[in-house]
Parts: C-alpha cells; sequence; structure tokens
C-alpha cells in the first residue's frame, strides 16, 4: 500500500546505489523482524498467559534467559542469501536489514550478549526453532547465522554513515509496519478525494468568493519549500491546504482549539473526510464531532497511526525526532515523505523555534517539503532557514485600513476612564492574575462584563469561548481576557483595549478587533496601556517588550497599516536588536544543546517532556469532583463491565464502549491545567484506584473553583502571577 501510493516520493530520500533494492530490503526487514519470537523462553512467556493445549510442554524453558527477540531475528537471516541476491551490495543491504530488525524495539540500554552466548542457548534446540520458523513463519532456516555481529545489538546507524537515508526510510517505515498492523489498520489509507480540488470548490461555492493573490501564488509555489507572512483575513488556511497539492500533509498548529477548529473546518465544511487530528485530547473532540462511534474511533486510531492522507497535529507530536530519540526513526521517515505546514510559528518559544530549525534541517535530506505560513515571523529565524534550505519568500498584506491606535499611559487597571457604551470591548491583558483583578473592578459598575482565561475547567472554558466567538452585534459586552484569544479564536470586536505586550502578540490581538472590516472615521479603535503592565520579565523578554513601546509609540494617533506591522516587527526582531535579550540566548543555547546531543542518548518520553515544557499538571478541583460523584461512580461501573465484555467477547462491547468513552470525555472535561508549584500548595491527590489507570496524569486538588472565575488560589494570591 504504500509503495502503490508513495513510492516514488520515498524513492527519493533513498541513497542512488540502493534505490533499486530498497522495496526488497523493507520486504525481507518485514518478513524477519519478528522471527525472534520463536525463541523458546518467549514462547513460554504467551503460552503461561493463555490458555493452549502445549502449554506443559513450553514450561521447561522457562528458566532460559529472557532476550529481547528483536536481538534475536537477526540471526535468520542468511548473508549468503544477501550475497547471491544483492552481489556488491550485500554488504551494505545485510547491515542495514540487521540494524532495522535488531533495533524496531527500543531498550533503554544494550545489554551484554555476544553471538557465543546465543549459541550456548540455542545447543540442543535447532531442531524445534528450525521446526517453528517454518510452520509459524514460513521461513527455510538452512543455518543459524550465530556470528551476525561481534556484540548483540550492533553499532548504530547515525547522521554520519554513508547510506543513513536509506536507513532512516527503511527503519521508520518498518515501525510503521509493525505499529499499523498491530492497530489492524493500513500503513497508509488511500485518499478519498483531491484536497485542492476541494478546497477551491469551497471557495468558490460555499463562502462565494474566488481564489485570491495569495492562494493563486500558493498553488504556484507547490514545489517548493516557502514562508509566507500574510494579513489575518488573507485566506491563509485555504492557501496552505492548495499548496498540500494532494500529497500526505501536517498542518500544525500551536494551540489545541485552533487545531480543533481547523479539523473540524476542513472535514465538515470542506468535506475533506481522509483528514486526521493528533493531540493530546483528540479523541475527545472527534468523539464529540463525529456522530458514529466506529468512525470516530476509525479516524482517531487512523490519526495515531499516522495514516490519514491530511493530519492537523501539535507540534510536540512531531518534532520530537529533532532529538534523536530512541525510535526517531518513524516520525522522520513519515516526514521525509510528505508535506509539513507549519502555521502560526510566531506563538512558538525561542525553544521551540530552535527545534523546528533542527527539525527541518535534519528533512532537508529527504523528499518533504515545508511551508511555513504566519502573520509575523523574526528575521533571524527566517535567515537561520535559508542556510539550511533553499526556500520562496512572500510577503502579502490587504490594504484595508483596521486599526487607528491611542497609546494611553496609564494602568490598565484603570480602563473604565476609557470605556465608552454600547461597543462590544475586548479588554485583553497579560496575565490571569490581572485579568481577574480587572473583572473585580468592573464588574461592580457593568452588569455585562465576562471573563475568560486558561484557569478554568474544560467545560466551562469551552462554553465562554463558544459564547464570545457567537457574540452578536451590538451586544454591548466586555470580555476581559488573557493572550489565549491572540490565535486561537475567530473572534471580531468593536474596540480593543490592551496591556503593551511585544509587538508580534500586539498584533496579533489586534486582529479581534475589526478583522474583516475598514475602519472610518479619526476615533480609535485600539488602546495600548504601556504603564503598570503585567508579566514584564517572565511572559514577555523584558528588553523586547521595551523596544517594543518605543517602537509603537511613534505611531499614536495613527492608523496603522499591516504592511507597517510587518515591518515593525522585522525591526523588532533583526538579530542587532536581540543581542543582549534573554530572548536571544535562549534561542542560542537551544540550538547548542540541540547540536550536542548524541543520537539515540534520550527515550521518546524526554523529547516529548522538553517539547511541552512540562510545568503543568491536569487537576480537577474538589469541590467539582464531589459535584460529579454520579459521573464517576458510573465511570468505575463502566471500568468493570467493559473488562468483562471484552473478555466475553460480548455482543454488547461496542455500546459499553461508546459509553466508557463518552464517560471518560465528561471527566477529563472537569480538569484545567494548573502549575506544579501551585498544586504542591494545596492537598492534591491522585483519582480512586479503581479507575486511575483511565486517567493518568489527572489529579484532585483542594484549590477552590467558580464557574465564574475559575481556579482561585487562596494562598499567597499576591506572589501569583502566570500566563494564561
Amino acid at each position: 500500500v504504500i509503495r502503490e501510493h508513495y513510492g516514488d516520493v520515498i524513492e527519493k530520500s533513498i541513497d542512488e546505489e540502493l534505490k533499486d533494492i530498497f522495496w526488497d530490503l523493507l520486504e525481507i526487514s518485514s518478513i524477519y523482524h519478528d522471527a525472534g519470537k520463536i525463541y523458546p523462553r518467549f514462547q513460554y512467556d504467551i503460552r503461561k498467559r493463555i490458555d493452549v493445549e502445549d502449554k506443559k510442554f513450553w514450561e521447561k524453558y522457562k528458566n532460559m534467559p529472557k532476550i529481547p527477540h528483536n536481538y534475536i531475528s537477526p540471526i535468520f537471516l542468511s548473508r549468503k542469501y544477501f550475497v547471491e541476491r544483492f552481489g556488491k551490495l550485500a554488504k551494505a543491504a545485510y547491515n542495514l536489514v540487521v540494524n532495522a530488525i535488531a533495533y524496531h524495539h527500543e531498550r533503554e540500554e544494550s545489554i551484554p550478549l555476544t553471538s557465543d552466548k546465543i549459541k550456548s542457548l540455542f545447543k540442543d534446540k535447532e531442531a524445534l526453532i528450525t521446526e517453528l520458523a517454518s510452520r509459524e513463519l514460513g521461513i527455510s532456516v538452512e543455518s543459524f547465522n550465530y556470528a551476525y555481529s561481534k556484540r548483540i545489538p550492533p553499532e548504530r546507524i547515525k547522521e554520519d554513515h554513508k547510506y543513513y537515508k536509506t536507513y532512516i526510510m527503511l527503519k521508520g517505515i518498518l515501525h510503521r509496519l509493525d505499529h499499523s498492523s498491530s492497530a489492524y489498520v493500513e500503513i497508509e489509507l488511500p485518499s478519498t478525494s483531491f484536497l485542492p480540488e476541494k478546497t477551491i470548490y469551497y471557495i468558490k461555492n460555499v463562502i462565494n468568493a474566488q481564489p485570491r493573490e495569495f492562494q493563486k501564488e500558493c498553488q504556484k509555489l507547490q514545489n517548493k519549500n516557502a514562508v509566507i507572512v500574510a494579513s489575518t483575513g488573507m485566506g491563509k488556511t485555504e492557501g496552505a491546504l492548495i499548496w498540500a497539492a494532494g500529497e500526505k500533509a501536517f498542518y500544525t498548529l500551536p494551540i489545541r482549539v485552533s487545531l480543533n477548529a481547523l479539523f473540524e473546518r476542513v472535514y465538515e465544511k470542506i468535506q475533506f473526510k481522509d483528514a486526521g487530528l493528533l493531540h493530546s485530547t483528540s479523541r475527545e473532540f472527534i468523539d464529540e464531532l463525529v456522530e458514529s462511534y466506529e468512525v470516530a474511533f476509525s479516524i482517531y486510531k487512523t490519526s495515531r497511526q499516522l495514516s490519514r492522507k491530511l493530519i492537523f497535529s501539535t507540534i510536540d507530536q512531531l518534532f520530537p525526532f529533532a532529538f534523536k530519540y530512541r525510535g526517531y526513526e518513524k516520525i522522520l521517515a513519515t516526514l521525509g515523505y510528505s508535506r509539513i505546514i507549519l502555521d502560526e510559528v510566531q506563538s512558538y518559544s525561542p525553544e521551540i523555534l530552535a527545534v523546528i530549525l533542527q527539525g527541518l534541517k535534519l528533512l532537508s535530506m529527504f523528499s518533504s517539503k515545508f511551508l511555513i505560513i504566519t502573520a509575523t515571523l523574526p528575521m533571524f529565524f527566517l535567515e537561520d532557514l535559508q542556510k539550511i534550505q533553499d526556500l520562496e519568500y512572500r510577503e502579502y498584506y490587504h490594504d484595508m485600513k483596521r486599526h487607528r491606535i491611542k497609546i494611553v499611559e496609564d494602568t490598565i487597571l484603570n480602563v473604565e476612564r476609557y470605556i465608552g457604551g454600547g461597543k462590544n470591548t475586548l479588554i485583553i491583558v497579560n496575565t490571569v492574575k490581572r485579568a481577574k483583578e480587572l473583572y473585580q473592578r468592573l464588574k461592580e459598575t457593568h452588569h455585562n462584563v465576562k471573563l475568560l482565561h486558561s484557569l478554568f475547567i474544560k467545560k466551562d472554558r469551552r462554553e465562554k469561548e463558544r459564547a464570545i466567538i457567537n457574540l452578536p452585534k451590538n451586544a454591548g459586552e466586555i470580555w476581559i481576557t488573557t493572550q489565549i484569544v491572540e490565535a486561537s479564536l475567530d473572534i471580531d470586536f468593536d474596540v480593543l483595549y490592551t496591556e503593551l505586550s511585544t509587538l508580534d502578540s500586539l498584533f496579533q490581538r489586534m486582529g479581534r478587533c475589526y478583522r474583516k472590516r475598514e475602519l472610518s472615521g479619526n476615533t480609535p479603535n485600539i488602546y495600548i496601556f504601556t504603564e503598570d503592565v503585567s508579566g514584564i520579565g517572565y511572559i514577555y523578554d523584558g528588553e523586547i517588550h521595551k523596544m517594543s513601546k518605543s517602537l509603537i509609540e511613534e505611531l499614536d494617533g495613527d492608523v496603522i497599516t499591516e504592511e507597517e506591522k510587518i515591518k515593525l516587527v522585522k525591526e523588532l526582531y533583526r538579530k542587532e536588536n536581540l543581542q543582549n535579550s534573554k530572548y536571544m540566548e535562549k534561542y542560542k543555547k537551544a540550538k547548542e544543546v540541540l547540536n550536542a546531543i548524541l543520537d539515540y542518548s534520550i527515550e521518546k518520553s524526554q523529547a516529548h517532556e522538553v517539547m511541552r515544557d512540562i510545568k503543568n499538571i491536569e487537576v480537577i478541583p474538589e469541590k467539582i469532583f464531589f459535584e460529579n460523584q454520579n459521573l464517576f461512580e458510573k465511570f468505575q461501573n463502566l471500568v468493570g463491565e467493559r473488562r468483562v465484555a471484552r473478555k466475553r467477547k460480548s455482543e454488547n462491547l461496542s455500546d459499553i464502549e461508546r459509553e466508557f468513552y463518552k464517560t471518560l470525555r465528561q471527566i477529563t472535561d472537569l480538569t484545567v491545567s494548573i502549575p506544579i508549584y501551585r498544586a504542591s500548595d494545596f492537598n492534591t491527590y491522585r483519582v480512586p484506584e479503581s479507575y486511575a489507570d483511565f486517567l493518568r496524569g489527572i489529579f484532585i486538588s483542594d484549590v477552590n473553583y467558580s464557574s465564574e472565575e475559575g481556579v482561585i488560589y487562596e494562598k499567597s494570591q499576591e506572589a501569583f502571577m502566570m500566563i494564561g
């Protein structure tokens, strides 16, 4: 299947000498990779857990040492066969296959296992093993290749190896074959429709428009790596989908809410049913969106196996491969024959930008293509990209004048003095603490004040997000929010009052006001408060914030165009301006660390932790836990019912599964992410043991909570400042 759909593009990544034999090597690897499972001790361990007639026969092998089957499998590979089949390429072919098989399961450490040791273990058992290999695997064993390595496992193949690219593809696709077969899904699903065609139809017939110049340019750039900086409302998403050219593609965004909305739009409105969703809570959203349980589960499962044509994913699901953790070949190989769309990269930390750079550097060896589309982009990052890849750079901005700026030399806590009546008013501050403080002030004098930040349980936050998205015109509501609205929500307010942030963040905030409307008259619709600004020094770099203030103050009272916004961000993020900033220091340090990491020196989980920058934990406020006891009791019962139904293979298993995951989704809807250091200030404990396995990483905490304000820290309240 994978050769049928992606053979041509995969072969572009194979070293020239090995192109004609690559698929043969993959076939051999797939046939022999699990051959080591016929090792007698492995057979004993399997049979003792299941009800089979010959269980007693295998008990005599229970004292044999446990050896990972992947280290034994290469013993069945015949050097003679490789010479006969591949001639002068036999040595290279054999070495690649042995490595791919020996490491198709990654172990934390290599075990000191010599060929002589293996030979002694197989003594007097060769006839049994030969018979098993023939009967169970269809493998004819002429002799045992005990000398496949002087040390088992063999030395790893690294980036400086002559056939590194071929090895990545061989081992990576072998991983995919192994995992997809275990999950009972195809390694690559056939496409049911053509994405660019679907997208253009959507533009013309659903939103009743014509493709814009930006989108037409994306079509021209389909065979190029490209970086495109474009204003809000230019149709970046549709342009990116056209650029994907109907090939396998991964679309990344920094925020799960945005990713969910984009998946829904493509799946439901553009009607591209080959789309998938991949992030830590994707199953919950897919189950909620797709009515059929079977279809929803299939989308979830095939997304996890990377089998779908277009997958929307958070960056942490893909780019940890840049750390070259043990087993990274699976992701690198898959991305190596795919297209990667990186949207809104300005939202990433300098450390994550460094990881993206390292990842794109590795991918430059393969046949993949990438497109970066963003509203703003640090120029130093573009310069670094140009050093590793040939790419096209474009800027697109519309002429619509949407924003007139007023600089307010005051604290935003005094915003009430400036607010007019009757307008839909958006207030964005830099910390949750400041948002709550301001909410307490304004609700005393205004009946229509709403609060949105990151410290609400998922259920409440989703309801608030729906309310702000569906806000009627002329509702006259005041919404106080944090930077969570900068890129995640499609909202359009009449006026914005904001604390000064860095320019890239500030311009994202402006995009939530007069989103697709032209401003008339001389009255400002953007008020920027520059005094007593919260979050400086730990949310926003102090030096960059200071430069942002200096640059934006020059535009006081003026209309700011989209072109000016792009130019200002370019100026702000010039290397010369950032030399002494903590931002650039973090970026440079991250690059140094990535370059210094030894191949295969870390676990996959460690790489993911770095990408996620794990400083928070998921908790259910104790008050919410007790208010929903019936839900937790129901889930506990379903855990038992599901276990019995699975064991008995009951006819109603699918109904129980559906209710199980529906209830699990309702429970995770009661969680909120809080800093670990905050959780330690309270009584924070694990969920009941009877269902703890299904709620891993979720704790109960006696933090105070209300649906009006979210999490309330009563201890050390004055010290609390946190990014939203």
